[in-house]
């Protein structure tokens, strides 16, 4: 108990690497027994309430020796009932043999024996049990005991953690989780045992499904360099697409705003896979019913899209981050509609063909799938470099010899660049037609980025990220146009005085999102200066700053969201540059940000 205590402590690090070195620590140290309840509840699993924490307050107040009222204040300044009734209970003689007792004995011997009595003898049990133990130890104990363990740490992070410590592909541990997630009976030393266990040791393995390590591509220097508001977005061979040699030799592909993902089917059985060893399978069962149409022995890579049926195009990318987050206990379904774009073959008839060249492999793909409703990428005329680059700045609806930072037309008038373009589709990926399945044979020309102004509001101390900017910049932009300078003063002296206009049709500034990139040192320096300055108000760690900077932001999709203020949610959103040389009533306007909306969901089908 104390050491799946102390992973849970551990695993509330707000770094990655310590999380993974926390869940390395403890499964290299536990039983298998105790190892067995971890994964389970680490993977979501639960007891069910078991006690009820509000008799159990009552029983912690009278070990404790204080009065109700004085609970209350510690539990408002606490926030969670389990915490504040762990932290107040006295310190007693731990029981040693009860504190060295491990997660299996705790969940098993004391915990799902409460099942079913009444709940005042239930409560009698525990607060007798909760005495044997230090303060994180109760603190987990009312967790599992009334139902609300929650894991910081990933299902991902924990198969890693496994296969790690068991020497194991991590897709041979997530393609056996489910059923271990799954199964009726209590988690056991040897249903763990089979879960870590080698393959050959394994009654009818099912490594059968693991797919192939994915090839990734590089940026091209070209897409770093266009990104630069102060160069020209027309043709520079010389910036790095010269040294990839005649356009002949490459294959030009859309690059997707989707899943990358493997479809895998082997012995009857499809998988899909996502990055990382993560089987999705259970997400997307159109997907893999459809696939069931493949001959076994077959691997296909591509991107897992949600589609619009209607207009034959990819729908947003927000539909499947909510297909993703949906419990997959009984049946999902199918709107919209989730499709996997096949755009390479990496296994043909059982064997391996990723050592064969991309034109081989694509003619192969195209054969593989004529007669199905699979589907697959389209490969792009490539004639010339200049032909490639007017497609990607097109993505954007951008002419090539238009500037980041110039807009025109109904762009110029909405305070946005990229109205009109290209939807689900980021870039282009560039693949050497002679080379085999590799990363160094793929690249990623990026499109040109979607731009904003927008007005610098607040500022949010916060840890470093990995910029080493320790802030996060809120921006806003106005909820019309401003009739004149007037009107724009009346919004800064509301905000200095900690009000807010009303009335029909008021003049506000919306938020509308959060970044900490883009800027050099020298740059977020003048922005802490700045912040120093115009800060009028305090509340924790946030500054309400009095309006006085535009800045041009660039960021890659849009989407719709009720959670946010000014209706949509930014992905990417980057600074580019400050505009101290545009006046307030220049920053972007909130229809611009529904213009950049409705063009990525109402555009033309994809070419």
């Amino acid at each position: 108990m104390k050491l799946f205590a102390r992973l849970c402590e551990a695993l509330e690090s707000p770094a990655s690497s310590a999380k993974q070195a926390a869940l390395a620590d403890y499964f290299a140290a536990a039983e298998p027994a105790d190892a067995a309840w971890a994964v389970y509840l680490l993977t979501g699993g639960k007891l069910g309430k078991l006690v009820d924490l509000k008799l159990l307050r009552a029983l912690a107040c009278q070990q404790a020796g204080i009065a109700d009222w004085l609970f209350e204040t510690c539990y408002q300044s606490v926030g969670d009932l389990a915490e504040t009734i762990a932290l107040i209970l006295p310190t007693t003689a731990f029981s040693s043999e009860l504190a060295d007792a491990g997660l299996a004995f705790w969940i098993q011997a004391r915990l799902l024996p409460l099942r079913g009595l009444p709940d005042a003898d239930a409560a009698s049990r525990l607060a007798k049990d909760w005495q044997a133990l230090d303060v994180q130890g109760r603190w987990l104990l009312l967790k599992l005991a009334s139902g609300g363990f929650r894991c910081a740490a990933s299902i991902l992070a924990v198969q890693h953690a496994l296969a790690a410590q068991h020497g194991l592909d991590p897709a041979l541990i997530a393609q056996r989780m489910p059923a271990y997630r799954q199964a009726k009976s209590l988690p056991t030393a040897a249903a763990y045992l089979e879960l870590v266990a080698l393959p050959a040791s394994v009654q009818n393995p099912v490594h059968a499904g693991q797919p192939y390590p994915f090839a990734t591509s590089h940026s091209l220097p070209i897409a770093q360099a266009v990104l630069a508001p102060q160069l020209d977005l027309s043709f520079e061979p010389d910036l790095g697409l010269a040294q990839l040699g005649p356009v002949s030799d490459w294959q030009a592909e859309w690059q997707y705003a989707g899943l990358r993902g493997q479809l895998v089917k082997r012995g009857g059985q499809v998988w899909l896979w996502s990055t990382g060893a993560a089987l999705v399978s259970q997400h997307f069962p159109e997907i893999i019913a459809l696939a069931h149409c493949l001959p076994d022995g077959t691997v296909l890579d591509g991107e897992i899209l949600a589609w619009s049926a209607t207009q034959d195009k990819p729908a947003s990318r927000l539909l499947l981050r909510q297909r993703m987050g949906r419990k997959t206990r009984g049946k999902i379904s199918a709107e919209p509609e989730m499709v996997f774009m096949a755009f390479d073959l990496l296994e043909v008839a059982g064997r391996d063909w990723r050592q064969q060249s991309q034109q081989s492999r694509r003619q192969q793909l195209e054969q593989l799938l004529v007669g199905t409703a699979m589907r697959v990428s389209k490969v792009l005329p490539a004639h010339d470099w200049a032909g490639l680059d007017a497609m990607r700045c097109a993505i954007r609806g951008r002419p090539q010899n238009q500037e980041e930072g110039e807009k025109s037309g109904e762009d110029a008038l909405l305070g946005v660049n990229g109205v009109n373009g290209v939807v689900g589709v980021t870039g282009l990926i560039l693949k050497n037609k002679h080379m085999a399945y590799a990363t160094e044979s793929w690249w990623q020309w990026q499109a040109p980025a979607m731009c904003i102004n927008g007005v610098l509001v607040y500022a949010q101390a916060s840890q470093a990220s990995q910029s080493g900017v320790g802030c996060d910049y809120s921006f806003a932009v106005w909820s019309r146009a401003p009739r004149d300078s007037a009107e724009v003063q009346s919004v800064l002296d509301a905000i200095t005085q900690g009000q807010a206009l009303t009335g029909p049709n008021a003049l506000q500034l919306l938020t509308f999102t959060k970044v900490n990139t883009g800027l050099s040192a020298t740059g977020f320096k003048q922005l802490e200066r700045l912040i120093r300055q115009t800060t009028v108000a305090k509340f924790g760690p946030v500054r309400s700053l009095r309006p006085s900077l535009v800045c041009e932001l660039a960021f890659d999709s849009i989407d719709a969201s009720a959670r946010h203020k000014s209706g949509v949610v930014l992905e990417g959103a980057r600074l580019l540059r400050m505009r101290p040389e545009l006046a307030l009533s220049q920053a972007g306007l909130s229809s611009g940000l529904t213009a950049l909306l409705e063009a990525s969901v109402s555009l033309s089908k994809v070419p």
